[in-house]
């Protein structure tokens, strides 16, 4: 497979494509964005060395979802393509209610070299939301965050995983700039 890097903005133009938004399918006033970054895995054994990409797909979205290449051994990233924004298109209050809904976020561990999915990390969101929480405020998730098998039975390593939404406008406006990796056949 190949991967297509979409830039979200056109420089001969001017013009913006269309960022993915959250809740999916909600139309409507952009309240803030949600970038997710992640940086390098940390393997427990035999895919020391292997690289991988994570499919990320958030509840209620169509499609395959977005994916991203984490950081690893002497790779750099290039570009942008370990990290992932949507446009949050409910008040900070509903969305935070959408992520608790949702409970957590899998992200897939897919192999490169067979494009299989090994493992899968879970992102608990009941852990982190604070339902008392002003509604004003930011969310932010960061850590390090094991990688288990499919079945959860064995740990396979760590990822290191950021997940900022930010509900200022001027934040959220730098932060839209940013791209999506997606997977095209």
């Amino acid at each position: 497979s190949t991967f297509v890097l979409l830039v979200f903005s056109n420089m001969k133009t001017g013009t913006r494509q269309k960022l993915r938004s959250l809740p999916p399918e909600v139309e409507g006033n952009t309240y803030g964005a949600l970038k997710i970054e992640v940086g390098q895995v940390i393997w427990m054994n035999q895919y020391e060395d292997t690289e991988v990409i994570l499919n990320v797909k958030f509840w209620g979205e169509n499609g395959e979802g977005c994916y991203l290449r984490p950081l690893g051994g002497d790779r750099r990233s290039i570009g942008n393509e370990n990290k992932l924004v949507y446009e949050i298109k409910s008040p900070r209050s509903q969305f935070g209610e959408y992520l608790r809904d949702m409970s957590e976020l899998v992200l897939y561990v897919i192999l490169l070299s067979n494009n299989k999915p090994v493992g899968c990390v879970h992102v608990n969101f009941r852990v982190f939301l604070n339902p008392y929480k002003k509604q004003e405020e930011n969310i932010l998730i960061d850590g390090d965050f094991p990688i288990t098998t499919l079945d959860m039975k064995r740990k396979l390593g760590e990822l290191e995983f950021k997940l900022l939404a930010l509900f200022q406008p001027n934040d959220v406006a730098e932060m839209t700039r940013q791209p999506c990796l997606q997977q095209s056949n």
